[in-house]
């Protein structure tokens, strides 16, 4: 892994204070040795659920998603990760899980990125791909041909639904790269997304709710009991914010996880399938500490 864990922790748990969402974006491209740092780092993602079939790819020409998303492409900049899945069980949480640590790995690099919502189908990724191989240098011999149809049969056996896109590249020079390392973020006070989260836990959710979010809805709420530390989603009252909501869910769990990570505090995701434990919220997943205690915590808890 090119990140996550060792030195590289300490600096995306730095990228929190000063990661910001780019919507203007050059036209220049970024340098051939920083897309390839960012094609290694999408080709090794990990999640919480490794049955999941969740896939980053770099797509270097951005001028090929504006072309497909046409209207709908309103962050036009010069390149983009596109995440599929096959879906299941949670996959919009993992996906954000996963892409959180490369948004934050890039941000380390000096690269901006924004979030935004895919409008491309399963077709259009696979056009993508296809092209920018196309486009490539190749050594054509008798067998090209033959190996080209049974590459392409295999990717397109591969690929699931395009879910999320990450836009990527340099700002316009008006548009700063990053906030301020001491800029107070737009965010609810930690009071009123958690409960229990007492001690070195308050230091934790600091970096949770510096999370990014859908419309900055902050969606998330975070109980500590005595069976450990668990996440609720207040869903969103409209249908076309929901997806991004759960992605919402899983960037902020990863930023719970770097949080504990730098503080070698080991922790286990488990669904412990909760039910009506926080009004109008719906339930995630919970995380086990490693020799987890919990005396600082009320009865009633």
């Amino acid at each position: 892994m090119i990140f996550s864990g060792g030195i590289f922790n300490m600096e995306l748990c730095e990228a929190i204070y000063y990661r910001k969402t780019t919507e203007f974006f050059s036209n220049k491209k970024l340098k051939d040795h920083l897309i390839e740092d960012v094609k290694r780092a999408c080709d090794n993602i990990t999640y919480i659920d490794e049955d999941l079939n969740i896939q980053a790819h770099v797509i270097d020409k951005g001028h090929l998603i504006h072309f497909l998303m046409g209207k709908e492409c309103k962050i036009k900049a010069p390149h983009y990760i596109v995440v599929t899945s096959d879906g299941g069980k949670d996959h919009l949480q993992n996906i954000g899980y996963a892409m959180e640590e490369v948004v934050l790995f890039m941000t380390s690099l000096g690269i901006a990125t924004c979030w935004i919502d895919s409008h491309l189908t399963k077709a259009d990724i696979l056009d993508c791909l296809k092209t920018e191989e196309d486009e490539r240098d190749f050594v054509r011999d008798e067998g090209f041909e033959v190996a080209e149809m049974i590459k392409n049969a295999e990717l397109d056996e591969s690929i699931g639904e395009p879910c999320i896109i990450i836009a990527f590249g340099m700002p316009i020079k008006s548009e700063p790269l990053f906030r301020t390392r001491f800029a107070i973020p737009d965010r609810k006070d930690i009071s009123k997304i958690s409960k229990g989260m007492k001690g070195e836990w308050e230091d934790v959710m600091e970096l949770v709710r510096r999370a990014p979010s859908v419309k900055n809805t902050q969606p998330w709420y975070v109980l500590r009991d005595k069976k450990g530390i668990h996440f609720f989603e207040k869903v969103p009252k409209k249908i076309v914010l929901r997806d991004m909501s759960k992605i919402s869910m899983g960037i902020a769990l990863k930023h719970f996880d770097l949080a504990c990570r730098e503080r070698g505090m080991t922790v286990v995701y488990k669904d412990m399938n909760l039910r009506n434990r926080i009004g109008g919220r719906e339930y995630f997943i919970s995380a086990e500490p490693r020799n987890y205690v919990a005396d600082d915590l009320d009865d009633e808890e």
